[in-house]
Order: C-alpha cells, then structure tokens, then sequence
C-alpha cells in the first residue's frame, strides 16, 4: 500500500511563542503519512524565522515582505510546495494560532479517505470553554457543530483544511487577488461551482480562540473618517475593490454594486447614527421572528 505524503502550508507574522506552539504539535501528530512543514515568515521582526529554523530543522522556510498578510503568506507556502518536485496528494492549511489534537491530521486523512480524496476537509475548532470557534458553516451562516458525521460545508473557513491534489488539479491555489482574508471563502465557493464537495470533520480537532478583529472588517468605530475609510482600504478593512470583484464573481454584479455602496455609506455615517442604524436593523429581524 502506498504511503501518502501531505504537505503543511503555514504562514506567520511576529507571533514567536504562538507559531512554535503550533509547530510542536504538528509534529507530535499521529498520522498513517509523510508530512512535510511549509512556513513563511511575513517579515517577523520577533526571531520567529531564526527560531524555528533552530527548532525545527526540517521546516521548508521563506521569507516575505512584511505585506502578504494571511492569503499571500499561504498562497507563498502553497507555492513553494507545489512547485518543489514533491508529489503531494494534499496540501493542509494550518493557521500557527490553531492548535492541533495528536490525532487531527489523521482525522483530516480518514474523513478525506471517505470521500475518495475528491473533497475539500474543514477542521473544526472549539474554544477555551469547548464553544465551536472556527469552522465550516452552512449556507445560512450557522456554524456545523461536529456530530461525528461529515457535514456538507458552504462557507470554508481556513484554519485547518485538507485540500487534495486531485482539488488543486481541477481549481487551482488561493487568488492572489485577496491579501488577508475572504480568500478561503472565494476558494470554497470556486469549489462549489466547480461540483467538488466540502465537508466538515466528525469531531473537534484542536482549539482555537475567535479574533476579536474580525467584527470590525467593514466599519471600526471611534476613527475619524479619513482613519476610518484608511482602515476600510487596508489589509484589515473589508476592501471595497476586493470585495466587490469577489462578490461579482460568486452572487452576480447587482449584489456587488449593492455591497459597495453600503460599504461606503456605513463608514460615511458617524458613529452615533450607525449605532441608530444597527439597532434598528437587529429590531427589525427580531419583529420577523415574532
């Protein structure tokens, strides 16, 4: 029986202790294949490139510009992966603040086993307290609380995913196109479009805390408007140009255009009458549930 190889596809940035946390797990998975680490380093300026190649020896590192953020620093890894003569039948994202069970790899293999290698895994992850954190989520948005079946997945979250070779063969890698975020859901959904499944994994497979960032994408208050619309446009806002090309791509122009403007006009409103503006929004659904 062949042995399969799997290559790890990490990116990091001045987070030492966090990403060599994830790197002692990592290596202390229990698994039936071949796994191979590849890390790059978006420019730390902590000694996490120094340190893990102290540490961890055998880690295939790169070094960016300090501007690739989540997507281009996993797209770097997936790269040099892919174009390193290696044959790999999956490449396994992993976000180094993710950490992993002994037998998560493994539960990525089996589940990915079961569906003849032709579909996309998605780990899930819980919290501290053992509240669902990330993962897969249904068309509705709703998280899928592992039951120990494999559940179908609309939104892909990419903290801990199998991706087979068979997947990258028919769609690609990651879009260049997305710096930080919005790149694991774009690939998802060209999964989708493309008839390829994705599931979610049977069970948890390691813990990971929420970002607290993440809420703030499209519009961050106490800024003035030009810091406001700065952040809007940066690698940590919800990019109206990204956004609406992503959008286009996946729900059709008028949805985009829709989005683009009320991207505009919630970051134009001070902070008080979008307060207004929300409260009334959440009324509104909660009257619709009445």
């Amino acid at each position: 029986m062949k042995i399969k190889r799997y290559a790890v596809l990490l990116t990091c940035f001045n987070r030492r202790e966090t990403t060599l946390k994830c790197l002692k797990q990592l290596y202390r998975q229990k698994t039936s294949g071949i796994v191979d680490v590849y890390l790059c380093d978006d420019g730390s300026t902590d000694g996490t490139f120094k340190a893990v190649k102290t540490e961890f020896p055998d880690v295939y590192l790169s070094k960016g510009t300090g501007n690739l953020f989540w997507n281009r620093g996993m797209l770097a890894s997936w790269e040099k992966a892919y174009d390193s003569g290696i044959t790999y039948d999956a490449y396994i994202w992993l976000n180094d603040d993710a950490y992993l069970m002994e037998d998560a790899l493994q539960e990525l293999i089996d589940c990915s086993a079961l569906c003849n290698d032709k579909s996309i895994i998605c780990g899930s992850f819980r919290d501290d307290v053992g509240c669902f954190s990330y993962g897969g989520r249904d068309k509705q948005y709703k998280p899928l609380i592992p039951n120990g079946t494999l559940q179908p997945v609309y939104w892909l979250n990419g903290n801990c995913v199998l991706v087979p070779d068979y997947v990258v063969k028919k769609i690609g890698l990651l879009d260049s196109m997305f710096q930080h975020h919005m790149g694991d859901f774009d690939y998802g959904l060209r999964a989708i479009e493309a008839d390829i499944c994705i599931v979610s994994t049977r069970k948890y497979i390691g813990t990971c805390p929420t970002n607290p960032m993440a809420s703030h994408r499209e519009r961050k208050s106490g800024l003035t408007l030009c810091k406001r619309f700065r952040r809007l446009y940066s690698p940590l806002g919800d990019n109206p140009i990204i956004n609406f090309k992503y959008t286009k791509r996946h729900f059709g122009l008028a949805k985009a255009i829709r989005l683009f403007l009320a991207l505009h006009f919630n970051n134009l409103l001070s902070d008080h009458l979008y307060e207004l503006k929300t409260v009334r929004k959440q009324n509104s659904k909660i009257k619709k549930l009445m």
